[in-house]
C-alpha cells in the first residue's frame, strides 16, 4: 500500500503527543473480546520477531535489536532498534506486516546511536500501513541515509501548539480529503 501522508514533527515531544492522540484503543465488552485482541497483538509481535531473526543474525539481533513485548491496546507493537539494524529492508519489512488484520494497527520502531550502551535516541517513527509519522531528528537521519519512504507525497512538517486548548491534532492522522 502506498504511503498517504507523511508527518514531521519538530520535536521529539511533538512527536509524543500527535502519537498519543492518534491511538485507536480497542474497547472489549466480553473477556472473549479481550482475548482475541490479545492473541492478534500475540501474533503480530511473533511476526515482527520472526522478521528481525531472518534480517539478521541471531548475535546480532541480541546486540542491535529490542522488541517490546508490552502492550496497551492501542493498536500499536514497538520495536527499537540502533542506527546498524535499521535500514530499508527493516523499515519495508515492518511496514509489511500492516495489512489484511493489521491494516489499522501501527508499529513504533524507536531507533538510537547504540541502543544497549546508553548511547541517543535519534528518533521515533510510527508505521501504519499508508501513514508515517516521524520526529524531525530520525526524518533527517533517514533522508541522509537515503530511505525510500515509499511516497511522493511530500512530508507535512508540523509542531503542537502546548497552549492550544482545541487539541486540533486528534484527527491529523485521520484520512481527510
Amino acid at each position: 500500500m502506498k504511503i498517504s501522508e507523511i508527518i514531521v514533527t519538530d520535536r521529539d515531544s511533538d512527536f509524543d503527543v500527535i502519537f498519543r492522540e492518534s491511538a485507536l484503543i480497542a474497547k472489549f465488552i466480553t473477556a472473549s473480546d479481550y482475548e482475541r485482541y490479545a492473541a492478534k497483538d500475540e501474533r503480530l509481535s511473533r511476526k515482527i520477531e520472526v522478521v528481525v531473526n531472518k534480517l539478521f543474525k541471531k548475535k546480532f539481533t541480541k546486540e542491535h535489536v529490542y522488541i517490546s513485548y508490552d502492550w496497551w491496546p492501542d493498536h500499536t507493537r514497538g520495536i527499537h532498534l540502533d542506527t546498524e539494524s535499521f535500514h530499508q529492508e527493516v523499515f519495508d519489512s515492518l511496514r509489511a506486516l500492516l495489512v489484511a488484520q493489521y491494516d489499522e494497527w501501527r508499529i513504533q520502531a524507536v531507533i538510537y546511536q547504540d541502543i544497549f550502551k546508553g548511547r541517543t535516541m535519534i528518533g521515533s517513527i510510527a508505521i501504519w500501513s499508508d501513514k508515517l509519522l516521524l520526529d524531525g531528528a530520525l526524518y533527517n537521519w533517514m533522508v541522509d541515509n537515503k530511505f525510500d519512504f515509499g511516497s511522493k507525497v511530500a512530508p507535512r512538517f508540523v509542531s503542537v501548539d502546548p497552549n492550544d486548548e482545541d487539541e486540533p491534532w486528534a484527527t491529523l492522522l485521520d484520512d481527510v480529503e
